[in-house]
Parts: C-alpha cells; sequence; structure tokens
C-alpha cells in the first residue's frame, strides 16, 4: 500500500522519498529520514456494527431505534441504549434529561455551587459583636430573629456540595437567643423602674 504524500517527502530538502517506512534516506540530500507508520494503516478496513441485534421482543433505543435498549432513563422513562445510557449517582439518565438537569438551576443534586445559609445565617448572628453591641443596640432585633429564622428554614437545605455538619446553624440559633436575651435584659434593667414608677 503506498504511503501518502506527505509522508513520501523529505524533511530536509523536500525531495520525494521511496514508498517505505524505517529510516530512508533521501536520494537528493542525503538527509535519513525516520518513517513511522501505525500498523492500522496497513489493516483492512473493518465495516463497523450497529450495535447488538434487535430482536421482536426487545425494546430499541428512544434515540436509536437500531439498537437495544440496555436502560431505562430515570427521569422521563425512555429507552436508552448503552451509547445513549448515562449512569449516574445510581440513576440512569438519557443525554436530554441531562443536559436539563444540569441547566436548572434548582436542581440540587446537579449543583455547581450553593448558597451557604448556614454561614449567611452565623454571620447574621455575629454582626452585632462586630459593630459594638452596646453602641447600635437596635442592631440584634434585625439580625437575631433573621439568622435564628433562616438557620431553622434551612435546617435541612444542603448548603454545600461538599457535606457539612449543621454546628454553623446551631451556632447561629445560640448566638442569636443570647443577644435577644441581653437585649430583654437589658431593655428590662433600662425601662424597668421607670414603668415601676408610673
Amino acid at each position: 500500500m503506498p504511503l501518502t504524500e506527505e509522508l513520501q517527502t523529505c524533511g530536509q530538502c523536500g525531495g520525494r522519498l521511496n514508498d517505505a517506512y524505517g529510516d530512508v534516506v533521501c536520494s537528493s540530500c542525503g538527509a535519513v529520514n525516520r518513517i513511522l507508520v501505525f500498523p492500522a494503516l496497513f489493516a483492512p478496513s473493518q465495516a463497523q456494527t450497529g450495535g447488538e441485534v434487535l430482536f421482536e421482543t426487545d425494546s430499541s433505543c428512544f434515540h436509536h431505534p437500531s439498537r437495544r435498549a440496555e436502560a431505562i432513563c430515570g427521569c422521563c422513562g425512555r429507552f436508552v441504549c448503552g451509547v445513549c445510557d448515562i449512569p449516574m449517582r445510581n440513576t440512569h439518565y438519557c443525554p436530554s434529561c441531562l443536559e436539563k438537569r444540569l441547566e436548572d438551576p434548582h436542581s440540587a443534586e446537579f449543583a455547581r455551587s450553593r448558597i451557604h445559609y448556614d454561614s449567611i445565617a452565623l454571620a447574621l448572628a455575629t454582626v452585632p459583636f462586630l459593630f459594638l453591641f452596646l453602641v447600635c443596640l437596635p442592631l440584634p432585633l434585625a439580625t437575631a430573629p433573621a439568622a435564628i429564622g433562616l438557620a431553622i428554614w434551612h435546617w435541612k437545605t444542603p448548603c454545600s456540595i461538599l457535606p457539612r455538619s449543621n454546628w454553623r446553624k446551631v451556632a447561629a440559633i445560640l448566638l442569636a437567643a443570647a443577644q435577644l436575651g441581653l437585649f430583654l435584659l437589658l431593655a428590662a434593667l433600662l425601662f424597668g423602674p421607670m414603668l415601676m414608677m408610673m
């Protein structure tokens, strides 16, 4: 089988080489050219099969009707062949359902990023300490209930793609509850005597 024209030219002078492979000496300039040929170049071409033979009793793939179905998509229920089957997290997906899942921003299993509600709740609970609790006395009245509500509302929401414990939510609830208790105690100390005098 003759080699292609690109393989038959000398790398030094561009002169024509023999139909050979290995170390070939150029007859024009005397440069040694190494020609490496993959065995597949000389192998006879084989016809590609379309997959397993489909019998009358077999189900066919939704996307490739001539191929036998090997799995069922966990989302849409379509039969898919081995080429279309995408097994992920103990579920089989067809390409179109997987694409929809990846594009869906509310899909928890394929999310590329998540809102860290536990970190937000903890930040809300610690903000009054950063701005000096006594200087900004009304601040805990806004941040403490927000931290408690956020931590409780998103208690079961997965906050990270990697597994995370709920210690941030617990710490946010405890800090916010302590702030509210301290605020009520200060309010009782400041306004209690005034109420008693009335």
